[in-house]
């Protein structure tokens, strides 16, 4: 055996006026549901060093699936020291098709889920029962990563997840893993995604109203969702949707709850704006 290895559930668009489209993306970050593949308890986690790699897996999925963020392995829970990127490829036609990618930052400001840190894609993404897909993401070099190979364990497996065969390819940029890992399948993950989830116990976050005024020159948007008591938000903006969120412009990281509906007034709109996106997210408690 060789050394090597062998998208959001709340969205509202509306346009508002022939000078100004916008679109507001709700989702709570308090609760993440479980990725698509997790570690046997016995398995020894971020066990090797090299590469870097691109690793993943192929799988099917037993009934539709939603999913809105791709991750990387984070086993320890302490930040990756340095960016990585994770992708997503429908694999049941030649050619393969590109179905998602994310950029996944150094340190910790992506959002940490069971050993995986996690990016929002640009829209949820439902995989579907009866096609095949690929996943991947950047590990080594700096980023750690789990693999069974000298017998430290099971392995990855998921809940109505049938994993297929390892993938991985080598450099130290993104691309579709397509070479075989060889043993058997869950040997390792890299990968992984997952779907945002709402705030545990009550309605997820969502957005109700959308309002545009402009007043000589100046233009605001008004936004209005559902929302926590004693909750605090996380605002972001940007005019194209191709940045990750995570460098959106941050119009506030502790916008305080209005009860079980909020308000917020974005009047720093910079003069001529023609199109916006905005995020709206629910900070995890303190």
């Amino acid at each position: 055996m060789p050394i090597s290895p062998a998208h959001l559930p709340n969205v509202a668009a509306k346009v508002l006026r022939t000078l100004a489209t916008i679109w507001v993306l709700g989702t709570s970050l308090q609760t993440i549901e479980a990725g698509l593949v997790q570690p046997d308890p016995d398995t020894t986690l971020t066990n090797r060093f090299d590469g870097p790699w691109v690793v993943g897996f192929d799988f099917t999925v037993d009934a539709e699936t939603t999913i809105d963020a791709l991750g990387v392995e984070d086993d320890f829970g302490d930040g990756l020291t340095i960016p990585s990127a994770a992708g997503l490829w429908d694999i049941t036609e030649i050619p393969s098709v590109e179905i998602a990618t994310v950029e996944i930052p150094a340190g910790t400001d992506a959002v940490l889920e069971d050993g995986f840190r996690y990016v929002a894609t640009n829209a949820p993404i439902t995989l579907m029962p009866g096609r095949t897909y690929r996943i991947g993401a950047l590990v080594g070099a700096g980023i750690p990563f789990t693999d069974t190979f000298s017998g430290s364990g099971t392995g990855f497996a998921g809940a109505g997840v049938t994993m297929l065969v390892n993938r991985y390819a080598g450099g130290g940029t993104l691309t579709e893993p397509v070479l075989d890992g060889t043993l058997a399948p869950g040997r390792w993950a890299g990968a992984n995604a997952t779907l945002l989830g709402s705030t545990p116990g009550g309605d997820a976050l969502q957005i109700i109203e959308v309002v545009y005024a402009e007043t000589g020159g100046e233009q605001t948007v008004q936004l209005t969702w559902r929302s926590t008591p004693g909750a605090f938000y996380t605002i972001r903006r940007n005019d194209d949707l191709s940045i990750p969120f995570f460098q959106w412009f941050e119009l506030t990281d502790g916008f305080g709850s209005g009860g079980t509906e909020t308000i917020y007034v974005d009047t720093s709109l910079p003069p001529g704006t023609g199109r916006m996106f905005y995020k709206v997210m629910q900070n995890p408690p303190n």
